[in-house]
């Protein structure tokens, strides 16, 4: 409840943070990844039309669909199994994890900013553990 009034402190009256349900995919590669790798990895995330995704230095992708989406669970498993068979980068690791973000919609219905909840941390962590074979990760 804490972080939902402060996040309120940054929208306008119109925007509300709520929890929403969220599938995470997040891809995650130890090396970093090269400019060409990178905007492969794009083409391939927004083929699949997340809600949103972001891209975090040195080598990790983050991508979000809103379980109310049609077909959300559905874009999300067909990202993994992309994700997972892009053979540039071998040491590529996926991580999906499903659960609440608290977050905020434009009256268009794109987010009004980046969404915050422990599941985005899981899907990440999976995604390493998946590189580096780490089970601690």
């Amino acid at each position: 409840m804490v972080i939902a009034n402060f996040l309120r402190s940054f929208l306008t009256p119109t925007q509300k943070a709520e929890q929403h349900t969220f599938i995470v995919v997040s891809a995650y590669c130890p090396d970093g990844v090269t400019t060409e790798e990178g905007f492969a990895l794009r083409e391939i995330i927004q083929s699949y039309h997340p809600t949103d995704w972001a891209f975090f230095n040195p080598g990790s992708f983050v991508v979000l669909y809103a379980s109310a989406m049609p077909d959300a669970k559905s874009r999300a498993e067909a990202l993994a199994t992309s994700l997972r068979a892009f053979g540039n980068l071998p040491r590529l690791g996926v991580g999906v994890e499903e659960g609440n973000l608290i977050a905020a919609f434009s009256a268009d219905g794109r987010l009004s900013s980046w969404p915050i909840g422990t599941v985005i941390n899981t899907a990440n962590l999976k995604a390493q553990s998946a590189a580096t074979g780490d089970i601690s990760c």
